[in-house]
């Protein structure tokens, strides 16, 4: 079988010669090697948008592998031509341990999701820039939902005891209703966490930014509204748009007790689906962020005129 996959052999690979699918050979004691694929493409948010649960659908499709938890690789990284390496050796991004069965699966995809990569910055430098820089024909998916909801079910993870380390001491002392309006005072930081609960949710300017990168071919846009109500179509979307073979998932998932579609308890993989459902955003609360987002909302129904959604 002829190679069709780009190879790259560690230590004579120049950081120019990474892009997103390329495979790198990391050499072995005994004279082998062990194959590494740059992810194909990247789940990159938004927070609080069904990323985990996508990826979770995205794993079980039998042509991808990809990383159990967030990478924030990027996000974090502080010499991307230095650092590069210990990303992508990663056993998650593992394409294969023998040449012949590498030759014989190389439409394998691998990918990571780290919703952080939407909307942060490191170090000042949009998240995309880096990216563009390492693999710049990189795929990225995109989840979106209401602003509103996003911006309740964020506080609510932030107030869930088993999150200690990470949970906002505001989020636990003061009710959803005052922390928002704490978020959208001038005087509080833009670098906040009460801040990004709300700005997290400016989805044109966040787009726009990568569109600043990447071309628009090159993001797809899921609604978690769209993907509670016909998860089997956005898959199907999501298949196309990577280029991967029709899979069906529907033997692998079942409804659970909220009427919504999961993997099957047999595989043990968790959903935050199966978590009990918040107690309703107050009325003065949801008035108040949906007349804030609505000139947002404007913005991505103009930056993408063809996503259908009612926000």
């Amino acid at each position: 079988m002829e190679l069709y996959r780009k190879v790259v052999y560690y230590p004579d690979v120049k950081f120019s010669d990474l892009d997103a699918g390329v495979c790198v050979a990391y050499p072995l004691p005994d004279g082998k090697y062990k194959y590494y694929g740059v992810p194909s493409f990247l789940i990159i948010g938004a927070q609080k948008c069904g990323t985990t649960e996508l990826r979770n659908w995205l794993h079980m499709h039998p042509y991808v592998r990809g990383l159990r938890s967030e990478g924030h690789f990027f996000d974090e990284v502080l010499d991307l031509e230095q650092e590069w390496l210990r990303y992508v050796l990663n056993p998650f991004l593992l394409l294969s341990k023998e040449k012949q069965h590498f030759l014989c699966h190389q439409h394998l995809q691998t990918f990571e999701k780290t919703p952080a990569y939407f909307h942060k910055e490191n170090r000042g430098v949009l998240i995309p820039a880096l990216i563009k820089k390492m693999m710049p024909s990189g795929r990225f998916i995109v989840t979106l939902r209401n602003p509103s909801e996003r911006a309740y079910s964020a506080y609510q993870m932030g107030r869930k005891p088993r999150r200690a380390r990470d949970a906002c001491q505001d989020y636990i002392a003061h009710d959803f209703l005052t922390v928002i309006n704490q978020a959208m005072s001038p005087q509080i930081s833009q670098k906040s966490s009460q801040k990004r609960l709300i700005t997290i949710g400016h989805y044109a300017e966040h787009i726009e930014n990568w569109l600043n990168y990447f071309s628009p071919d090159q993001l797809c846009v899921v609604l978690l509204e769209e993907f509670k109500n016909n998860p089997f179509e956005v898959m199907e979307k999501l298949m196309n748009f990577l280029e991967l073979p029709h899979f069906d998932y529907r033997p692998l998932v079942e409804k659970n007790f909220r009427g919504l579609w999961t993997t099957r308890q047999k595989y043990r993989i968790s959903s935050k689906a199966n978590d009990p459902e918040y107690e309703p955003m107050s009325q003065l609360a949801r008035e108040l962020l949906d007349e804030y987002y609505a000139p947002w909302n404007q913005k991505l129904k103009k930056l993408m005129p063809n996503l259908s959604f009612n926000w």
